[in-house]
């Protein structure tokens, strides 16, 4: 709901300042306060009474905006975000700004600093240059210039088909109810299982480094349990077939979740951008 947003054009920057928005104002953003490069800004939001609280902060100029709105205070929200993002959109692009070094610090979701095992890390790419988060540490990290090596670029290569066929399959089971025929079920597991041995034939033929081999042959395993477990739901009563797919569905922080320690070892994005 809220950010600092910067703006290049002709080769100049503009800070439009701190902002924010929500679906009434159809994500338009709401100005608040002028923010220049190299504010420290802070900003933190909470649910109390039925209503969202806001409050932006900007410690270098002692600016600051709060209040409050009852906007989707009643719905349900499973994800925290610290990002730096590019603000050009595809209608009309602009230059990346020049880039000092930005940190983020004292996070904090539900009011307790987060695992490190429940962040997914994305990239940013401007210019050719991809930008990385670091690891956290003491409930911070910064952005740094990164780089996919030979490695990590196989195991996106290998894993790539099988991230689109979850992405589609999960939706379907999702929609599974206790009419839906065993044929269909049997026809969209079938085909899911497929894709989950050919991921876990690809990790095993290829060659990793050592200090990933262990959590490779891991995730291997971990397909082809998988598609033993989906296949096997076409024979499932329909009063368990909901449980029975809520279990296999993926749990984000779960630290046996081969396939992101294998993405966090190989130092890629630990988020696949859907495209």
């Amino acid at each position: 709901m809220s950010a600092a947003d910067s703006v290049g054009y002709l080769g100049l920057t503009s800070y439009d300042g701190a902002f924010w928005s929500d679906n009434v104002h159809h994500f338009h953003p709401q100005f608040l306060f002028t923010v220049y490069p190299g504010d420290r800004m802070s900003a933190s939001l909470s649910l109390k009474g039925g209503r969202w609280r806001l409050s932006i902060v900007n410690r270098t100029l002692g600016e600051s905006a709060h209040f409050s709105t009852s906007q989707e205070a009643d719905a349900a929200f499973n994800e925290a975000e610290w990002l730096q993002e590019d603000p050009g959109g595809t209608k009309k692009p602009v230059p990346y700004p020049r880039l000092s070094t930005v940190s983020f610090s004292r996070l904090a979701v539900n009011s307790a600093a987060p695992r490190y095992a429940d962040l997914y890390s994305g990239w940013m790419s401007e210019d050719g240059t991809n930008w990385a988060p670091t690891p956290l540490r003491n409930d911070s990290f910064r952005l740094q210039r990164a780089s996919v090596s030979a490695a990590g670029a196989q195991y996106l290569r290998i894993i790539k088909p099988m991230d689109a066929a979850s992405r589609k399959f999960f939706g379907l089971a999702g929609a599974w109810t206790a009419r839906t025929p065993r044929k269909q079920i049997a026809a969209e597991t079938s085909t899911y299982a497929a894709v989950l041995r050919n991921t876990s034939s690809a990790l095993r033929r290829s060659a990793w480094p050592s200090s990933v081999r262990q959590l490779v042959g891991l995730l291997a395993a971990d397909q082809l349990a998988n598609a033993s477990r989906w296949r096997a739901m076409t024979s499932l009563a329909p009063s368990r077939r909901a449980a029975a797919v809520s279990k296999l569905l993926p749990v984000y922080g779960n630290p046996d979740n081969h396939g992101h320690l294998v993405r966090r070892a190989l130092h890629i994005p630990e988020i696949t951008p859907q495209s």
